[in-house]
């Protein structure tokens, strides 16, 4: 296979199965670190590497547009997403947080056609967008042995869906550099550095008992540090950049089904059958309006 298609396997492997286990560790990380601290260190040190690489290997020192669209798109993807998630994280188990992430492609294809930037999307988009709906109320059908699901802890990873949506649209229209390891990593400092004031403003700072970090919760952030930012964001932008959009956000129906296998195996989620019936659903939903793409 030629190196070209072995980073591309890589890419899809990283987003797939790297992101997909991000869930898992975020619901451990958040165990006994305050949740935007977590987003706060997993992105500042993340995209401070990243931005120490690009400066090192001569790439130019990003200007002040540059910044400013690297701030919105942080905001977007890392604070109101990153963030947000980590939050819902301390309410929801794992999976059901993976399976409402996973209408962002959805998202996308909704807020293209409200922008006038896409096309209007087809019947077979439109039940796509349907289904993928219906699926993630279902999470909320009080049947059997369903877990609870929080309610507000959903609606906040609901928006955090449209917000990586929308950062995903921007970040995608943007030039912030030539350097990959620059594009990648500026949004994502800038980002942590917001969730550092916010994980301020909302107490964490104060509230943080370093002597009771588990070493779980520290191995899940180092984990989320190194695969789920680092690696994951600069494989994502890469796939972006090289692949067809739709072709990429197929990891958006095969984060969850990792999500939930890991959630029910090392996380000791319930695997209720309304929320296999409602992860299907919805998958199903996914994959229509991303395939009519």
């Amino acid at each position: 296979m030629p190196r070209a298609g072995l980073w591309t396997l890589a890419a899809f492997g990283v987003i797939y199965l790297g992101w997909g286990s991000t869930f898992l560790a975020v619901r451990v990380a958040v165990g006994s670190i305050p949740p935007f601290l977590v987003g706060a260190s997993r992105n500042l040190i993340a995209g401070a590497a990243l931005v120490a690489v690009a400066l090192a290997t001569g790439a130019a020192r990003p200007s002040g547009r540059a910044v400013r669209q690297a701030f919105g798109i942080g905001t977007l993807m890392f604070v109101a997403n990153h963030g947000a998630i980590a939050w819902a994280s301390t309410r929801n188990p794992s999976g059901i947080t993976a399976l409402l992430v996973a209408t962002i492609p959805l998202w996308i294809a909704v807020l293209e056609w409200v922008r006038g930037t896409g096309e209007r999307p087809s019947t077979r988009a439109l039940w796509g967008i349907g289904l993928g709906f219906v699926g993630s109320v279902l999470l909320f059908w009080p049947v059997g042995d369903t877990p609870h699901v929080d309610p507000l802890a959903s609606l906040v990873t609901a928006g955090a869906a449209v917000s990586w949506a929308a950062g995903t649209l921007k970040a995608r229209r943007a030039h912030l550099s030539d350097s990959v390891s620059m594009a990648t990593g500026l949004p994502m400092l800038l980002g942590g550095l917001a969730l550092a004031a916010l994980a301020g403003a909302a107490g964490e700072w104060q509230a943080l008992d370093v002597a009771a970090v588990s070493a779980p919760a520290l191995g899940s952030l180092i984990y989320l540090i190194v695969m789920g930012s680092w690696l994951g964001f600069s494989a994502y932008l890469f796939l972006l950049r090289t692949m067809p959009a739709s072709r990429v956000a197929t990891y958006a129906y095969v984060n969850p089904i990792v999500a939930l296998a890991l959630g029910a195996w090392l996380g000791g989620e319930p695997l209720a059958v309304m929320t296999l019936v409602a992860a299907a659903i919805s998958l199903a939903g996914v994959y229509l309006s991303v395939s009519a793409r």
